[in-house]
């Protein structure tokens, strides 16, 4: 996995119990720069809908991972974002094969995000997503970012 497209490198791993999936990845940052590594919970299994911060702003990246942990459909997520303000500044698929993942720099997908702060709103379209998202600093050291679906958010 990678958390930011050339900086960062992880790996990931599964643990089932009782039918339930947990996940977590070790981050760190590539030989060449200072040493940093963290080992960090992706999101419930079942987080089909939430939204992931963002603050571009300075020398700071926000980047993030998605996981689609089913096994036999694929989830196609629409990613809208929101400039601080609440104003939507883009939308977009992002198509996850089952068992698939995918990692990105937010300004790199999202050109529009560049030098700003805000909110994607991710909404899977099956009952299986989970996410993981990271703030960079120009140094190489980072920061995780919890997804946000409490209870009751959505309805």
């Amino acid at each position: 996995m990678k958390s930011r497209a050339e900086d960062s490198e992880g790996s990931g791993a599964t643990a089932a119990r009782r039918a339930r999936i947990c996940f977590f990845s070790v981050v760190g940052v590539r030989p060449g720069r200072p040493d940093f590594e963290a080992l960090v919970p992706l999101s419930s299994y079942d987080d089909t809908v939430f939204f992931m911060p963002f603050d571009n702003l300075e020398d700071f990246v926000t980047s993030m991972a998605l996981l689609n942990p089913g096994t036999n459909l694929t989830t196609d997520v629409t990613a809208t974002v929101f400039d601080g303000n609440g104003n939507q500044l883009a939308t977009s698929v992002i198509s996850l094969a089952p068992g698939n993942q995918t990692a990105f720099a937010i300004p790199d997908r999202f050109p529009s995000t560049r030098n700003c702060v805000g909110s994607i709103m991710f909404r899977g379209s099956t009952t299986r997503l989970s996410a993981l998202g990271f703030r960079f600093n120009a140094g190489g050291a980072f920061a995780t970012i919890p997804i946000l679906n409490w209870a009751g958010m959505f309805q």
